[in-house]
Protein backbone atom coordinates (compact mmCIF):
# COMPACT_ATOMS: atom_id res chain seq x y z
CA UNK A 1 0.00 0.00 0.00
CA UNK A 2 1.30 3.38 -0.95
CA UNK A 3 1.27 5.04 1.97
CA UNK A 4 3.09 8.77 0.88
CA UNK A 5 3.02 10.32 -2.47
CA UNK A 6 4.76 12.21 -4.93
CA UNK A 7 3.99 16.13 -4.70
CA UNK A 8 3.61 17.78 -7.74
CA UNK A 9 4.53 21.23 -9.32
CA UNK A 10 2.30 22.16 -12.32
CA UNK A 11 3.51 25.97 -13.80
CA UNK A 12 0.61 27.56 -15.48
CA UNK A 13 2.14 31.04 -16.72
CA UNK A 14 1.69 33.55 -19.05
CA UNK A 15 -1.54 34.13 -21.19
CA UNK A 16 -4.87 31.78 -20.75
CA UNK A 17 -4.02 30.49 -24.69
CA UNK A 18 -0.44 29.64 -22.98
CA UNK A 19 -1.92 27.51 -21.10
CA UNK A 20 -4.58 26.21 -23.25
CA UNK A 21 -2.01 25.46 -25.85
CA UNK A 22 0.58 23.77 -22.84
CA UNK A 23 -2.13 21.49 -20.99
CA UNK A 24 -5.05 20.14 -23.70
CA UNK A 25 -3.28 21.14 -27.05
CA UNK A 26 0.17 19.54 -26.95
CA UNK A 27 0.89 16.08 -26.35
CA UNK A 28 3.55 16.67 -23.42
CA UNK A 29 0.96 18.77 -21.29
CA UNK A 30 -1.98 16.73 -22.19
CA UNK A 31 0.47 13.47 -20.87
CA UNK A 32 1.39 15.29 -17.44
CA UNK A 33 -2.59 15.78 -16.76
CA UNK A 34 -3.16 12.29 -17.55
CA UNK A 35 -0.92 11.69 -15.26
CA UNK A 36 -1.44 13.48 -12.42
CA UNK A 37 -5.07 12.43 -12.38
CA UNK A 38 -4.28 9.04 -12.02
CA UNK A 39 -1.56 9.62 -10.20
CA UNK A 40 -3.82 11.05 -7.57
CA UNK A 41 -6.60 8.60 -7.98
CA UNK A 42 -4.04 5.67 -6.81
CA UNK A 43 -2.35 7.69 -4.49
CA UNK A 44 1.20 7.74 -5.99
CA UNK A 45 0.73 11.59 -5.50
CA UNK A 46 -0.63 12.96 -2.57
CA UNK A 47 -0.53 16.48 -3.92
CA UNK A 48 -0.53 18.34 -7.30
CA UNK A 49 -0.27 22.46 -7.11
CA UNK A 50 -1.02 24.26 -10.42
CA UNK A 51 0.62 28.28 -10.27
CA UNK A 52 -0.89 30.67 -12.56
CA UNK A 53 -0.22 34.55 -12.83
CA UNK A 54 -4.14 36.08 -11.99
CA UNK A 55 -2.16 39.05 -13.09
CA UNK A 56 -2.24 38.51 -16.60
CA UNK A 57 -5.56 36.05 -16.56
CA UNK A 58 -7.56 35.28 -13.78
CA UNK A 59 -9.65 32.92 -15.66
CA UNK A 60 -6.34 30.47 -15.75
CA UNK A 61 -6.65 29.42 -12.27
CA UNK A 62 -10.51 28.61 -12.84
CA UNK A 63 -10.07 26.32 -15.71
CA UNK A 64 -7.55 24.17 -13.26
CA UNK A 65 -10.48 24.66 -10.88
CA UNK A 66 -13.37 22.83 -13.08
CA UNK A 67 -11.14 19.91 -13.65
CA UNK A 68 -12.63 16.68 -12.52
CA UNK A 69 -10.01 16.18 -10.09
CA UNK A 70 -8.26 17.90 -6.81
CA UNK A 71 -5.83 19.92 -7.71
CA UNK A 72 -4.58 22.97 -5.08
CA UNK A 73 -4.86 25.81 -7.69
CA UNK A 74 -2.40 29.17 -6.55
CA UNK A 75 -1.79 32.32 -7.73
CA UNK A 76 1.82 34.16 -7.68
CA UNK A 77 0.88 36.65 -5.82
CA UNK A 78 -0.16 33.53 -3.15
CA UNK A 79 3.62 32.37 -3.05
CA UNK A 80 6.12 34.26 -1.63
CA UNK A 81 8.46 31.86 -3.33
CA UNK A 82 7.58 32.50 -6.92
CA UNK A 83 8.92 35.83 -8.37
CA UNK A 84 5.57 37.94 -10.10
CA UNK A 85 5.44 39.43 -13.53
CA UNK A 86 8.56 36.90 -14.47
CA UNK A 87 9.83 37.35 -17.96
CA UNK A 88 9.40 33.96 -18.96
CA UNK A 89 7.98 30.87 -18.05
CA UNK A 90 10.78 29.97 -14.99
CA UNK A 91 9.41 28.75 -11.82
CA UNK A 92 11.56 27.51 -8.48
CA UNK A 93 12.22 23.44 -8.78
CA UNK A 94 10.05 23.33 -5.84
CA UNK A 95 7.24 25.16 -4.41
CA UNK A 96 6.25 24.05 -0.81
CA UNK A 97 7.49 20.61 -1.33
CA UNK A 98 5.68 20.41 -4.91
CA UNK A 99 8.45 19.42 -6.92
CA UNK A 100 8.42 21.25 -11.03
CA UNK A 101 7.08 18.63 -12.99
CA UNK A 102 9.51 20.05 -16.16
CA UNK A 103 12.82 21.02 -14.07
CA UNK A 104 12.75 18.40 -11.11
CA UNK A 105 10.23 15.65 -11.88
CA UNK A 106 10.26 13.06 -9.30
CA UNK A 107 11.87 9.96 -10.75
CA UNK A 108 8.27 7.61 -10.59
CA UNK A 109 6.14 10.04 -12.30
CA UNK A 110 7.13 8.04 -15.78
CA UNK A 111 6.19 5.05 -14.09
CA UNK A 112 2.73 6.17 -13.66
CA UNK A 113 -0.43 4.16 -16.06
CA UNK A 114 -2.31 7.04 -17.69
CA UNK A 115 -4.59 5.40 -20.24
CA UNK A 116 -7.06 8.30 -20.81
CA UNK A 117 -6.13 11.69 -21.45
CA UNK A 118 -7.92 14.85 -19.64
CA UNK A 119 -9.91 16.75 -21.93
CA UNK A 120 -10.57 20.53 -21.87
CA UNK A 121 -13.13 21.43 -19.29
CA UNK A 122 -16.17 23.08 -20.67
CA UNK A 123 -20.02 23.74 -19.40
CA UNK A 124 -23.36 25.62 -21.57
CA UNK A 125 -23.96 28.55 -19.67
CA UNK A 126 -27.50 28.60 -18.68
CA UNK A 127 -29.09 30.71 -21.73
CA UNK A 128 -30.46 30.17 -25.02
CA UNK A 129 -28.00 29.96 -27.79
CA UNK A 130 -29.06 30.37 -31.71
CA UNK A 131 -28.89 27.22 -33.43
CA UNK A 132 -25.24 28.31 -35.32
CA UNK A 133 -23.60 31.30 -34.61
CA UNK A 134 -20.43 33.29 -34.63
CA UNK A 135 -18.69 33.87 -31.59
CA UNK A 136 -17.19 37.29 -31.14
CA UNK A 137 -14.81 38.76 -29.07
CA UNK A 138 -13.62 42.46 -29.71
CA UNK A 139 -11.62 42.44 -26.05
CA UNK A 140 -7.85 41.50 -25.66
CA UNK A 141 -5.31 41.68 -23.09
CA UNK A 142 -3.68 44.65 -24.99
CA UNK A 143 -4.87 47.77 -25.98
CA UNK A 144 -2.92 47.67 -29.18
CA UNK A 145 -5.21 44.55 -29.85
CA UNK A 146 -8.74 45.42 -29.07
CA UNK A 147 -11.46 45.92 -31.81
CA UNK A 148 -13.43 48.93 -31.70
CA UNK A 149 -15.06 49.71 -35.30
CA UNK A 150 -18.77 49.25 -35.46
CA UNK A 151 -18.89 48.58 -38.63
CA UNK A 152 -17.22 44.53 -37.93
CA UNK A 153 -20.89 43.78 -36.99
CA UNK A 154 -22.79 44.53 -39.72
CA UNK A 155 -19.86 42.99 -42.24
CA UNK A 156 -20.16 39.55 -40.66
CA UNK A 157 -24.28 39.53 -40.37
CA UNK A 158 -24.06 40.56 -44.14
CA UNK A 159 -21.52 38.15 -45.35
CA UNK A 160 -22.47 34.79 -43.10
CA UNK A 161 -26.11 36.07 -42.20
CA UNK A 162 -25.79 34.52 -38.41
CA UNK A 163 -26.42 35.73 -35.72
CA UNK A 164 -23.28 37.06 -33.35
CA UNK A 165 -22.74 35.78 -29.94
CA UNK A 166 -20.34 37.56 -27.99
CA UNK A 167 -18.43 37.25 -24.96
CA UNK A 168 -15.33 38.53 -23.48
CA UNK A 169 -14.16 41.15 -20.40
CA UNK A 170 -14.54 44.76 -19.96
CA UNK A 171 -13.77 45.63 -23.10
CA UNK A 172 -17.32 46.24 -24.94
CA UNK A 173 -17.58 48.41 -28.59
CA UNK A 174 -18.39 46.38 -31.28
CA UNK A 175 -22.87 45.31 -31.27
CA UNK A 176 -23.98 41.90 -31.22
CA UNK A 177 -26.75 39.96 -31.08
CA UNK A 178 -26.45 38.41 -28.05
CA UNK A 179 -24.18 40.38 -25.57
CA UNK A 180 -22.64 38.11 -23.21
CA UNK A 181 -19.84 40.23 -22.39
CA UNK A 182 -18.36 40.04 -18.68
CA UNK A 183 -21.36 37.34 -18.12
CA UNK A 184 -19.12 34.24 -18.45
CA UNK A 185 -16.77 31.68 -16.71
CA UNK A 186 -14.22 30.84 -19.15
CA UNK A 187 -15.59 27.23 -19.18
CA UNK A 188 -18.95 28.35 -20.50
CA UNK A 189 -16.80 30.61 -22.93
CA UNK A 190 -14.47 27.85 -24.23
CA UNK A 191 -17.89 25.72 -24.54
CA UNK A 192 -19.10 28.60 -26.85
CA UNK A 193 -16.04 27.91 -28.76
CA UNK A 194 -17.27 24.65 -29.67
CA UNK A 195 -20.53 24.65 -30.42
CA UNK A 196 -19.86 28.06 -32.83
CA UNK A 197 -19.98 27.51 -36.44
CA UNK A 198 -16.67 30.01 -36.49
CA UNK A 199 -14.52 32.49 -34.08
CA UNK A 200 -14.09 36.02 -34.95
CA UNK A 201 -12.01 38.00 -32.59
CA UNK A 202 -8.64 40.05 -31.53
CA UNK A 203 -6.06 38.30 -31.20
CA UNK A 204 -6.48 36.40 -28.34
CA UNK A 205 -6.79 33.00 -26.52
CA UNK A 206 -9.78 32.24 -29.04
CA UNK A 207 -6.90 31.01 -31.52
CA UNK A 208 -6.85 27.66 -29.51
CA UNK A 209 -10.31 26.72 -30.32
CA UNK A 210 -9.15 25.32 -33.69
CA UNK A 211 -6.78 22.84 -32.02
CA UNK A 212 -9.26 22.46 -29.16
CA UNK A 213 -12.39 21.64 -30.96
CA UNK A 214 -11.71 21.55 -35.08
CA UNK A 215 -13.62 25.04 -34.60
CA UNK A 216 -12.27 27.69 -37.25
CA UNK A 217 -10.68 30.78 -36.02
CA UNK A 218 -10.45 34.00 -37.56
CA UNK A 219 -7.98 36.69 -36.06
CA UNK A 220 -8.63 40.38 -36.78
CA UNK A 221 -6.74 43.41 -36.24
CA UNK A 222 -7.01 47.00 -36.27
CA UNK A 223 -2.92 47.44 -34.80
CA UNK A 224 -0.66 49.39 -36.92
CA UNK A 225 2.00 48.70 -33.96
CA UNK A 226 4.92 47.18 -36.34
CA UNK A 227 5.86 44.74 -33.29
CA UNK A 228 2.36 43.30 -33.27
CA UNK A 229 2.37 42.69 -36.56
CA UNK A 230 5.17 41.24 -36.91
CA UNK A 231 4.74 38.98 -33.76
CA UNK A 232 1.43 37.45 -35.12
CA UNK A 233 2.95 36.96 -38.81
CA UNK A 234 5.56 34.80 -36.43
CA UNK A 235 2.92 33.22 -34.37
CA UNK A 236 1.25 32.08 -37.73
CA UNK A 237 4.36 30.73 -39.27
CA UNK A 238 5.21 28.99 -36.20
CA UNK A 239 2.13 27.22 -35.19
CA UNK A 240 1.89 28.26 -31.99
CA UNK A 241 -0.81 28.04 -29.80
CA UNK A 242 -1.74 24.34 -31.55
CA UNK A 243 -3.05 26.45 -34.51
CA UNK A 244 -3.80 24.80 -38.21
CA UNK A 245 -3.38 25.96 -41.32
CA UNK A 246 -6.55 25.12 -42.30
CA UNK A 247 -8.46 26.22 -39.54
CA UNK A 248 -6.43 29.81 -38.29
CA UNK A 249 -6.17 32.92 -40.57
CA UNK A 250 -5.58 36.34 -39.26
CA UNK A 251 -6.19 39.76 -41.57
CA UNK A 252 -5.70 43.56 -41.09
CA UNK A 253 -8.96 45.13 -40.79
CA UNK A 254 -10.22 47.23 -42.78
CA UNK A 255 -8.19 47.19 -44.95
CA UNK A 256 -8.17 43.37 -45.59
CA UNK A 257 -11.97 43.48 -46.22
CA UNK A 258 -12.28 41.27 -49.82
CA UNK A 259 -10.23 39.30 -48.05
CA UNK A 260 -11.47 38.36 -44.99
CA UNK A 261 -15.17 38.31 -47.05
CA UNK A 262 -13.58 34.91 -48.73
CA UNK A 263 -12.13 33.21 -45.39
CA UNK A 264 -15.41 33.52 -43.79
CA UNK A 265 -17.48 32.21 -46.72
CA UNK A 266 -15.12 29.07 -46.87
CA UNK A 267 -14.49 28.90 -43.16
CA UNK A 268 -18.12 29.21 -41.98
CA UNK A 269 -19.19 26.28 -43.92
CA UNK A 270 -16.92 23.95 -41.04
CA UNK A 271 -17.39 23.24 -37.54
CA UNK A 272 -15.53 21.42 -34.63
CA UNK A 273 -18.99 21.08 -32.93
Amino acid sequence: MITRGMKILIPARHGLGDVLAAYFIQDRGRTILAKVRAGLATGEISSAMVVFEAWYNASTGNLFRALPFDLLVRSTAELTEVADHDIDNRMPQAVRWHQNIYTNAPAQFDLIDAPQVVECPIRPPKIELPEDFILFSDGASAPDRLLNDHRIYDFLRDVTGLPIVKVGAKHNAVPADVNLCDKLDIVETLFLAKRAKLVVSALTMLRTASGLFGTPVIELTESKVAETLRRTRWEYESGLYGMRPGLNRWFRWPSDRPRIQQALRELSGHSGG
